[in-house]
């Protein structure tokens, strides 16, 4: 999906990303529906639609439903995001939480959003970090571990380097650190590890990334080829 995507313009890729996601049966089924997608990819816009399909026995939309209808979304926006930095990345929802305040008696709309300055300033931490401990970098991927009743939430980084610091533990503090210098929302959620613990990396192997992308561009030709 993701070479398929690389040929179209921006405003043909996000009509086309609405239209894949709307039709795709665990969404379609329960009715979520992607109404808006912004141009840089960093707010979406979503509709919960109250049908049949998805009521429970109180005739309310079913949890089950709700919850879906914030799995698919965030990925998808990082992941568009940073390819247009030339940056092609693997992104999953690593796991989720969610409290429900009421019963959904009508249709839900949903906005989700993701900050540019946030995104800049994780960039900002990860270079200073690399020019502190010399190093360099192929690519990398950030997943967010949420908070849950027993643990503190943390971000999960998958770096692959080209050319790796000598304490990756170090590396590892270091990059936490400019990223509370650059991020005062995520300096505030470290305070004391109460809602988030410091980061981990995870050194990816060597042509990781680009044997991911070339496996998923060989499964796309030959799913266009068996049509």
């Amino acid at each position: 999906m993701q070479a398929f995507f690389i040929t179209f313009n921006f405003m043909f890729r996000r009509k086309l990303l609405r239209f894949v996601l709307n039709v795709f049966p665990p969404l379609f089924f329960n009715r979520i529906i992607l109404k808006k997608v912004s141009e840089d990819y960093t707010e979406f816009k979503v509709v919960l639609r109250k049908s049949i399909l998805n009521m429970n026995f109180h005739k309310t939309i079913f949890g089950g439903t709700i919850f879906s209808a914030f799995d698919p979304y965030f990925p998808t926006m990082y992941y568009n995001i940073f390819q247009q930095k030339n940056r092609k990345l693997e992104i999953w929802l690593k796991s989720a939480n969610i409290k429900y305040e009421r019963p959904a008696n009508t249709d839900l709309h949903i906005t989700f959003t993701v900050s540019t300055e946030d995104i800049i300033e994780a960039e900002n931490a990860l270079n200073k970090t690399l020019l502190k401990h010399n190093s360099r970098i192929v690519e990398y991927t950030v997943a967010p571990s949420f908070i849950s009743k027993n643990k503190s939430g943390f971000h999960q980084w998958m770096i692959e380097f080209e050319k790796a610091p000598a304490n990756i533990s170090k590396f590892c503090e270091d990059l936490d650190k400019n990223l509370q210098k650059f991020n005062s929302d995520y300096k505030s959620k470290r305070f004391k590890n109460i809602t988030m613990k410091r980061l981990e990396i995870i050194v990816a192997k060597e042509k990781l990334f680009f044997d991911w992308l070339k496996f998923k561009k060989n499964s796309l030709t030959e799913v266009k080829s068996a049509e």
